[in-house]
């Protein structure tokens, strides 16, 4: 009497131990009638075989013109604990990618968050010089006039040039670290920062 709502798994199951404690072979059509036995519906059991094949728990050969399916205890015992095996490495190998990845994304984070303290570095560079530019030309306005406005220009020119000089270093000593910690070469940080040829130090 056939069985109903079985699963595949039930099924498989039933039509492996049918193999394994009747230890002999046998064609489809001897196949599906003591499978119709054991409550398989007929219809599926080769589709059933031929899964258990696709994982190697059950052997089917072609003699002469019949299909022949079987399987030992023996035999399936070991390709259990071969899956088995192989299922333990798959997931270590799983396990370390997972690591892999984490790792690479925290790195990823940290540069993410160099790379925005940079962006503001770079500003505020960019600013002081525009600073020591204007101061620059009011020095030169107030060169013949006040001695003591041009004496207040230089010392803020020169409190602008240190503090620009000081950024300047910062962003030299992140390129540094970007070459030694991501391998970035400078060429490729200085064209992901904007930094152009004439980026340097104010004298």
């Amino acid at each position: 009497m056939v069985r109903r709502g079985m699963s595949l798994e039930q099924k498989r199951q039933i039509l492996l131990n049918m193999f394994l404690s009747s230890n002999t072979f046998f064609n489809l059509k001897e196949m599906e009638k003591k499978g119709a036995k054991l409550g398989l519906p007929v219809m599926s059991i080769k589709d059933v075989a031929q899964t258990l094949v696709d994982d190697n728990l059950l052997c089917l050969d072609r003699i002469g013109s019949s299909n022949y399916y079987w399987a030992f205890a023996s035999q399936v015992g070991c390709r259990k604990r071969q899956r088995e095996n192989d299922l333990i490495n798959e997931r270590e190998e799983k396990i370390k990618r997972k690591k892999m990845l984490e790792d690479e994304q925290e790195k990823l984070e940290d540069a993410r968050e160099e790379s925005d303290e940079r962006t503001e570095a770079l500003a505020e560079v960019e600013e002081l010089k525009a600073k020591l530019v204007e101061l620059d030309r009011k020095l030169v306005q107030y060169a013949d006039s006040n001695p003591e406005v041009v004496a207040k220009i230089r010392a803020d020119a020169a409190l602008a040039r240190e503090a620009a000089n000081r950024w300047t270093d910062n962003v030299f000593q992140v390129r540094t670290y970007c070459r030694k910690t991501y391998n970035m070469e400078p060429k490729q940080f200085d064209q992901y920062f904007g930094i152009d040829a004439t980026f340097d130090y104010l004298e």
